[in-house]
């Protein structure tokens, strides 16, 4: 019981944190860099937070990324619905 335990926690631990420099993860992807530095931090500090890279526990930035990003995906779905509702009223 113990060890199957013990190897739950190892899995979940392992697939939280990327493997690499950059994954591909999300909108604005991933950087494996917890804390910025030199020219990385200089470029995380001059972009939008929400053009930023999502990054291991940055729990702030990587929150208003995802409701911005899902705010954008619920907006461009009601429009497209929207419009096809438009379309079918126009031919009744």
């Amino acid at each position: 019981m113990c060890n199957r335990i013990l190897l739950l926690t190892i899995i979940t631990i392992a697939m939280t944190f990327p493997s690499g420099e950059s994954i591909q993860a999300s909108e604005t992807g991933w950087s494996a860099r917890i804390i910025a530095t030199g020219e990385f931090k200089e470029k995380i500090e001059s972009t939008p937070i929400e053009m930023r890279p999502n990054r291991p526990l940055h729990f702030y930035g990587n929150t208003v990324r995802r409701r911005y990003y899902r705010a954008l995906k619920n907006s461009s779905q009601k429009t497209v619905s929207n419009r096809s509702q438009a379309k079918s009223s126009d031919r009744g």
